[in-house]
């Protein structure tokens, strides 16, 4: 083989195995979404994921010793995919609902740790079984970067999972954050089930440097941010606590973002009602679900829909290239939003005025005292936009 035909068999190999990768990650995304869907918890949907990384390692075993095809091998990581998605279909739908203070960090960490050495040594040790003997420098290379490749299918999901365990094992409760700041806090509401979906989706240079989590954004990718992720620091420095109800089916309450009480399925309204009663503001993005509307109801039956601020969605999603491929992704791992129209005819219906035609994305949309809505902006882009207008629509109602 002489140089430029191994160049460019090497170029292949490696482009066909960085898009089946590729594919292999957003496959991966799509299960755990659907898994968590079907009422399984953090760690358990990461299993599902695990499953397609053994079923990605029998096909790739397959296709060098049983098919000898070294193609084959590489767009092994798409029977992974299928592997995950046939799993996620066939789980049973259940409920986990766990109550009270959220103790799965150490959980998590064992898990990454098991994870990581119980998965990643035998793979390695595997591939250099099945791949050996080595006769060449192509088949150095190519044995060098496949065991990298499939030590890194378990070693990064481990060290993610290390962390963020970490993390959530020194996350302050949502009692201790205001017994330590009097100031009146400002509540987040949302369906639960989206609330990690990004609510920005743009340019490296603009938002990168407002990004909370783990890792670090890429130059080459969009930033992808959560909403409460985004606005959480600006509004406790600006406004006061960010705090809100938690989801009964977190195995841990999200790294970054609003402090959580987790409470009782016969509680929640009364829990609601002492932390809305008590708000500064009460912080919403354009959603739908049966809980968010009783929310609505009990907050314009009590009067404080002055209070209440609705944010339509970023401005970055009408900027960005990659926006319509997230929207497609999104709705293959089983989320929507409702348009303004739907949106605005379900307030209707509990009693808001709000007018059907959408003010446009990185618009904050508030009410008046006769709960007729009212636009504060449509401009809203950096996170001091959205807590400098929210900060002062506060003052304005508290004169």
């Amino acid at each position: 083989m002489n140089l430029l035909s191994f160049f460019v068999l090497a170029v292949a190999a490696i482009g066909l195995l960085g898009f089946a990768l590729v594919s292999f990650i957003f496959g991966s995304m799509v299960a755990h979404a659907r898994a968590r869907r079907k009422g399984y918890h953090t760690v358990g949907a990461s299993l599902v994921i695990g499953w397609g990384a053994i079923g990605w390692l029998v096909a790739f075993v397959t296709a060098l010793t049983v098919w000898d095809s070294l193609p084959m091998a590489y767009a092994s990581p798409f029977f992974g995919i299928a592997t995950m998605l046939l799993t996620v279909w066939l789980l049973p739908r259940r409920q986990v609902r766990v109550f009270g203070p959220r103790r799965g960090g150490r959980q998590l960490v064992a898990a990454g740790w098991i994870t990581g050495f119980a998965g990643g040594i035998p793979t390695v040790l595997g591939l250099l079984i099945v791949m050996s003997p080595i006769n060449s420098l192509p088949d150095a290379l190519l044995v060098a970067l496949t065991v990298i490749c499939g030590a890194a299918v378990w070693f990064v999901p481990a060290y993610l999972m290390v962390s963020i365990g970490k993390v959530a094992k020194r996350q302050p409760t949502l009692e201790a954050v205001l017994t330590k700041d009097a100031r009146a806090p400002v509540l987040y509401l949302r369906p639960f089930d989206s609330e990690r979906q990004p609510f920005v989706m743009g340019e490296f240079s603009r938002y990168a440097s407002f990004y909370r989590g783990f890792g670090w954004p890429r130059e080459a990718v969009s930033v992808l941010i959560p909403l409460e992720n985004y606005l959480a620091e600006s509004i406790w420095q600006l406004v006061g606590p960010f705090v809100a109800l938690g989801s009964p089916d977190d195995f841990i309450p999200p790294v970054s973002g609003a402090a959580r009480r987790y409470v009782k399925d016969d509680t929640w309204q009364q829990e609601f009602d002492q932390l809305a009663r008590s708000a500064a503001a009460i912080v919403v993005e354009v959603g739908n679900s049966a809980n968010l509307t009783w929310e609505f109801e009990h907050i314009r039956h009590n009067g404080w829909h002055e209070r209440l601020i609705l944010l339509t969605r970023h401005p970055s999603w009408q900027l960005t290239k990659s926006a319509v491929a997230w929207a497609w992704l999104q709705r293959l791992m089983g989320f929507s939003k409702p348009s303004w129209a739907e949106f605005s005819s379900k307030l209707t219906r509990v009693g808001y005025d709000l007018n059907p035609t959408d003010p446009g994305p990185g618009s904050i949309v508030s009410f008046d005292a006769n709960g007729r809505g009212i636009v504060l902006t449509t401009t809203a882009d950096l996170p001091r936009d959205y807590t400098e207008t929210i900060r002062a629509h506060v003052a304005l109602i508290a004169e």
